[in-house]
């Protein structure tokens, strides 16, 4: 396997990995984000709407998990006031639980993905002049709703029908726009590598 192409090597890693379809359908992923990296295989179709996806999980994540972490961290704060200062030693404690939390609460996880999905719609209408509906509903199909004949693959959709993810998706297309563009730095330099 080659060595992946390394777009940006700092917080987060952005990565092209060498691959297209087959490589992604046995992966089951066209890509993938963590708390230091993300990446795209580099043959897929529309790669820059991916990438588009998987760096705002990415930060999406950072922030979610930050959150959900000040109670916790507050408590760390508190008790090693009125404990000591030895149980501060329990902030990265606190941060993980955040952390943990952001990927595990389904509320956290249906905001993220409809937003999401709805960045990578808009990023393969900009980059490649896709259609939005066509491609919207190529993403609903993506997580495998069951009035497309699949399984949900998403837990946190499961309880939306087909039209009301659509329409969810739908209401963010501004915002979602703006998102791309916040992120063409980097998609931009995707693009000239995927040419």
């Amino acid at each position: 396997m080659a060595s992946p192409i390394v777009i940006r090597s700092l917080f987060p890693r952005v990565e092209l990995r060498a691959g297209g379809k087959q490589e992604a359908w046995d992966a089951g992923t066209n890509g993938n984000n963590s708390l230091w990296l993300v990446w795209v295989w580099d043959g897929i179709d529309r790669p820059v709407a991916v990438a588009a996806q998987e760096l705002w999980e990415h930060h999406f994540q950072w922030i979610a998990g930050l959150l959900l972490a000040i109670p916790f961290l507050l408590t760390t704060v508190a008790a090693a006031w009125f404990l000591g200062p030895l149980n501060l030693l329990l902030a990265p404690i606190a941060l993980g639980i955040g952390s943990l939390l952001s990927w595990k609460l389904h509320v956290v996880q249906r905001y993220k993905e409809l937003r999401s999905h709805e960045i990578e719609t808009q990023a393969a209408v900009i980059y490649y002049a896709a259609d939005p509906v066509a491609y919207r509903l190529g993403e609903i199909g993506s997580v495998g709703h069951p009035e497309q004949g699949g399984m949900v693959s998403y837990a946190w959709l499961q309880d939306m029908t087909e039209e009301e993810i659509y329409n969810e998706m739908e209401t963010h297309e501004a915002w979602a726009m703006q998102q791309v563009k916040r992120l063409s730095p980097i998609l931009n330099k995707i693009k000239k590598l995927t040419l």
